[in-house]
């Protein structure tokens, strides 16, 4: 009997080395490996402005991490692009999910990508 319960606590942590010394390596956000100036050329948009507003979202039965929410900002100085003002942001909820959480008043230099009504 006691035989076996060794064998259990050896296969108990050989499992989770095994696990964890054959996973690759993965990265959260693909845009973690970008460098400032390749997002600045993939960019549509780049502004500076203050964080006027949050939408009010939908009231939700499960909240999800990638739940667009959108952010309504004042546009001080235009770097590239045709950003309006206001100027809606919309994001994913969670930095998690590469979403951005801005707060309120606050001044942000924003590099965006124009998206169509309903698209993603």
């Amino acid at each position: 009997m006691p035989r076996r319960t060794v064998l259990v606590g050896v296969l108990a942590l050989a499992v989770p080395v095994i696990m964890v010394g054959t996973a690759p390596a993965a990265l959260a956000c693909s845009c973690v490996t970008q460098q400032f100036t390749g997002q600045v050329d993939r960019a549509d948009v780049v502004f500076s402005g203050r964080v006027l507003a949050l939408e009010p979202e939908r009231p939700r039965t499960v909240v999800g991490s990638t739940d667009p929410m959108t952010w309504t900002f004042s546009v001080d100085r235009r770097y590239k692009g045709d950003a309006q003002a206001p100027q809606p942001v919309v994001s994913v909820r969670s930095e998690a999910s590469c979403g951005v959480e801005f707060r309120e008043g606050r001044t942000y230099l924003v590099l965006g990508s124009h998206q169509q009504a309903g698209g993603t």
